[in-house]
């Protein structure tokens, strides 16, 4: 966005919109996390575009920047860096139209990370580190959990919801219209809906095999995001989920163990390899993609991640998948801050483009959290996420050179982001064999497409 955003003017529109999720937004963390990260200016274009939200905004009720200029005290050029740094951290995203009025921007304001959030996000931490220092940083992630008690060693004895609240079996079968209607327009539902799942899973009968062993309902429930990332990260049926997790019963408290069940499921995933096709967001835009990143999106809808980073190392001689990479893989889908096909973007991009040999967890989270923030929801986001990057370190890299003769500041930035040359280089879609065995052969292809562009 930032590099097809034209120059900036006095008398160009904007228009302020809320996040649907923004009410998480929180002053102290605000203050205590972002602040130090960002200017003056910074801080006040955010304050100054947070007290002046529309109802129902609408781009013709559009206002100058000349406004932001006099309540800041800024010139244009000043309020556009803050901008930037917004963007940056993830506060604000910024959408462009021109129009029969002239250009109008809408700043698209975000909520604050939660402290653990924020701690967890590679860049943001870095950052934070260099400019408050050991001490203050330090302090500040004592703050994060001041006020939490670890449970993990304590019986839960939390009532469940139909416990409490009797709701009817057919309204739980079938959706009222009225909320289904709410959730269809509600841009927060639809965006915060699960972004892993297989619709084919049949729920109903994983629930008749776990009954028949007597295990309460609410297991399932409860573990609802494990079981599905399991089921779509080693490809097993209801049957067999559904034998693991009866295993998984602790016999002497009758209690589920989450661990045990993900260890079990490990080992059975490990006994029996199956590639086999992933359903996945097929809701693709493909409009501005080459040929060869149309192929990828078409390669990462087939296999499950692990299938896929299988076969990415075989493909590249990087030898097996570690324990460590399983794991990682588990987090990731588990997760559901990303799609499947995204995430097998994210795959090829650290084994096949960076040529990493395995996956190493911090650059994995530090992609995915930079993605999630992003809004990345297909394989073709991630890719346009990618093309963004590498442009944004050319530009980077180009006015480091001419100012060259002055004082140079280098940037400490975790390894992922130090060599982000990124043109995505796929194999073709995967056959019946499942093999990825043509992705070198798509290597030349790649490299004749970076020395040719279009």
């Amino acid at each position: 966005m930032g590099n097809n955003l034209v120059r900036l003017q006095s008398q160009t529109g904007y228009v302020v919109s809320l996040s649907p999720d923004f009410g998480k937004f929180d002053q102290t963390t605000f203050l205590n996390f972002y602040q130090p990260l960002m200017s003056p200016t910074a801080m006040g274009l955010f304050y100054a575009l947070q007290l002046n939200p529309s109802v129902h905004p609408v781009l013709t009720d559009r206002q100058p920047h000349q406004k932001l200029m006099v309540q800041l005290g800024a010139g244009i050029q000043a309020i556009d860096q803050g901008r930037q740094q917004l963007e940056a951290l993830g506060l604000l995203k910024t959408f462009q139209q021109i129009d029969d009025l002239g250009e109008v921007l809408v700043y698209e304001l975000h909520p604050t990370l939660s402290p653990d959030e924020f701690l967890a996000d590679d860049l943001l931490s870095v950052l934070l580190l260099q400019m408050v220092g050991e001490q203050a940083f330090n302090q500040l992630s004592q703050r994060a959990n001041q006020y939490y008690l670890k449970s993990s060693e304590l019986a839960e004895v939390t009532t469940p919801f139909l416990d409490v609240y009797t709701i009817g079996k057919q309204a739980l079968k079938q959706v009222d219209p009225v909320i289904e209607t709410a959730r269809q327009t509600n841009a927060l539902v639809k965006s915060k809906s699960s972004k892993v799942s297989d619709p084919s899973f049949d729920w109903e009968l994983l629930g008749q095999q776990l009954q028949l062993q007597g295990i309460d309902h609410q297991v399932m429930t409860d573990y609802h995001q494990v079981i599905m990332a399991e089921h779509l990260l080693y490809q097993l049926d209801e049957f067999q989920l559904a034998e693991l997790m009866i295993k998984a019963v602790d016999v002497t408290n009758n209690q589920f163990d989450v661990d045990r069940f993900k260890q079990l499921v490990r080992q059975q995933g490990q006994a029996s390899r199956q590639p086999s096709a992933q359903t996945s967001n097929s809701n693709e835009d493909l409009r501005d993609l080459s040929e060869v990143e149309k192929q990828l999106v078409q390669q990462v809808q087939v296999y499950s991640p692990l299938d896929y980073l299988t076969g990415l190392k075989n493909a590249t001689n990087s030898g097996y998948v570690s324990n460590n990479e399983r794991y990682t893989l588990e987090r990731l889908v588990e997760a559901q801050t990303l799609p499947i096909s995204a995430i097998n973007v994210l795959l090829h991009y650290v084994i096949v483009e960076q040529g990493k040999a395995s996956l190493n967890a911090n650059l994995v989270d530090a992609i995915a959290n930079t993605w999630t923030r992003k809004g990345v929801q297909s394989a073709s986001d991630a890719i346009r996420a990618l093309k963004d990057f590498r442009k944004q370190r050319q530009t980077k890299s180009r006015q480091s050179r001419r100012t060259s003769n002055g004082k140079h500041v280098k940037e400490q930035l975790p390894e992922w982001a130090k060599k982000a040359d990124y043109q995505p280089r796929p194999a073709k879609k995967a056959t019946d064999e499942g093999n990825l065995s043509n992705i070198e052969n798509l290597k030349s292809k790649l490299r004749q497409q970076q020395n040719n562009p279009p």
